[in-house]
């Protein structure tokens, strides 16, 4: 885990980073312990806070079937807890976080209150692929997001976010969609079956960047069965 508070934007390389006017705290833990470092921020660091970028490093080994993300051994109730502090935060960065947890964090809890109220841009970067119903989860949060007023200005996505792929026990879906076709065909048609456009990811926030890495796409041993 990286924690780094400063002016600057956020930083996800590995190499040490000259911060203007604040300080870089890297370190290795479970991840059990990261809600408590977060509960442990003071209240005056907290309430200056206005970026928010969460970072999951691991390799490849690490993420068999896509990756979930910081907090992937924490039970979900626990997660959003420590962030609702940060009511002044109006950015917010998502790297390698495949958990369904934060899609919901994006929700109001229920007693009414909305986490990140204040909320105004939210930056995606994905690493690999993750599951379709974690796009799903995205959509229906910014949706009910733009129904209470609390509507996202901005979505900007990055990385390998081209496709998503299925339950593990997709299999059906998979014989149902190619039914018909060749194997090489069959392929195509999967592959366009699992793109992701960000349609209607569009309808519900006021803008959609899209800085994804998809001339490169490789996304073919992750979402094919």
């Amino acid at each position: 885990m990286t924690i780094s508070l400063a002016d600057d934007p956020p930083d996800f390389s590995m190499h040490s980073h000259a911060f203007k006017n604040g300080f870089w705290l890297s370190g290795m833990l479970e991840n059990n312990m990261i809600l408590d470092i977060i509960d442990a921020i003071p209240k005056a660091v907290v309430s200056s806070i206005h970026t928010l970028a969460l970072n999951h490093d691991a390799t490849e080994t690490d993420c068999d079937h896509g990756c979930q993300g910081s907090f992937s051994d924490i039970p979900q109730h626990y997660i959003p807890e420590p962030f609702r502090r940060f009511s002044g935060v109006t950015t917010l960065h998502l790297r390698r976080q495949g958990n369904e947890t934060f899609p919901d964090m994006l929700s109001s809890s229920l007693t009414g209150d909305w986490l990140f109220p204040a909320l105004h841009t939210l930056v995606i970067i994905m690493v690999e692929p993750v599951e379709r119903s974690w796009w799903s989860s995205l959509c229906t949060v910014l949706a009910a997001r733009q129904a209470a007023g609390k509507a996202l200005a901005r979505l900007i996505v990055r990385g390998r976010a081209c496709h998503a792929y299925g339950a593990n026990d997709a299999e059906d879906e998979f014989r149902a969609t190619v039914e018909g076709y060749d194997n090489d065909i069959a392929q195509h048609v999967w592959m366009e079956h699992c793109k992701v456009t960000l349609e209607d990811e569009r309808l519900v926030v006021g803008e959609v960047v899209d800085e994804r890495d998809g001339l490169d796409c490789d996304c073919g041993r992750w979402v094919m069965l």
